[in-house]
């Protein structure tokens, strides 16, 4: 399917009170996940714009899942999710990319993504791609 990726090897849902960081440089996809979120229950929202702004989101706020876009300024969501396991968080992160290199992939996934979901992310079937990525353990 075209907008996922890797899947998220989790089961367990994630609890609806469970604070959710959505990490993106553009306002109108963190608009989208939030709503997308907000739909299926997860109103515990917190929102970053780069990566600096999610790896100090992380070390302030204690996420207890997050969305990452992969493409951003002052530092891409590869680079942060490395120092975001450099700083012990063993966060869940599932990373958002229109890019669908493959060596990017692998390497989100030695850095212990819980999955992958390529954007467009469409309304049409957003939600339910969301859904089956909030799992945890």
């Amino acid at each position: 399917e075209q907008s996922t990726g890797i899947s998220n090897p989790h089961t367990k849902p994630l609890p609806l009170e469970s604070k959710v960081l959505l990490v993106d440089d553009s306002a109108m996809i963190r608009k989208a996940l939030k709503r997308f979120l907000s739909g299926l229950g997860y109103n515990n929202v917190i929102e970053a714009d780069d990566g600096i702004t999610a790896v100090e989101a992380v070390k302030n706020e204690k996420p207890d899942f997050m969305f990452m876009d992969v493409v951003m300024t002052n530092m891409n969501g590869n680079e942060a999710l490395k120092t975001i396991r450099a700083i012990g968080s063993d966060v869940p992160v599932v990373m958002l990319s229109s890019v669908t290199d493959k060596s990017l992939v692998d390497e989100c996934q030695q850095s212990g993504v819980s999955g992958f979901i390529f954007k467009p992310i469409q309304a049409d079937n957003g939600a339910e791609i969301i859904k089956n990525y909030l799992k945890i353990a």
